[in-house]
């Protein structure tokens, strides 16, 4: 699955294995600027800035799939430009029941920003995370510059 915002280059892939949310990986990086460093998530999902936006809304504790929302100090509505990681967290035994994170993805002047509605940092992946992902973010962004400026690539 691939996510991405026209406005700022943020794109997501999401890689899935069938049945098991805690197998998916998944990396943000900057379509239009490669020296910014990807960030890697595990055991999370994209979700539609319009899901969460109508939760805030609705002031619910509600669920993102078949998982309720962990308890968080700074949940918002996503603002424009960004992109939503559910991220999957284990209760305090480390046992079921689980609950999801939100992670707001953004960019700003220094580059990616990642915060976490629990207020948490979200930490920077191992410096090889960009080479593991290279390839596939070299051929998603020719795919990505046609779509967002078809006039670009015309020639």
């Amino acid at each position: 699955m691939v996510a991405y915002n026209k406005s700022s280059g943020i794109t997501l892939i999401q890689c899935s294995e069938p049945g098991t949310e805690m197998e998916n990986i998944s990396v943000a990086f900057n379509s239009r600027n490669k020296d910014i460093k990807p960030v890697e998530f595990f055991g999370g999902r994209f979700i539609r800035p319009e899901a969460l936006a109508d939760v805030v809304a609705s002031g619910s504790r509600a669920n993102i799939g078949s998982l309720a929302l962990c308890v968080a100090t700074e949940r918002r509505a996503p603002v424009s430009g960004e992109l939503l990681i559910a991220e999957r967290q284990p209760s305090a035994s480390g046992q079921p029941p689980y609950c999801y994170t939100i992670n707001y993805v953004g960019m700003d002047n220094a580059g990616m920003t990642i915060k976490a509605d629990n207020g948490k940092k979200v930490p920077p992946s191992p410096d090889d995370t960009g080479l593991r992902w290279d390839q596939l973010r070299k051929i998603l962004t020719v795919y990505l510059d046609k779509e967002i400026s078809p006039d670009r690539n015309s020639k």
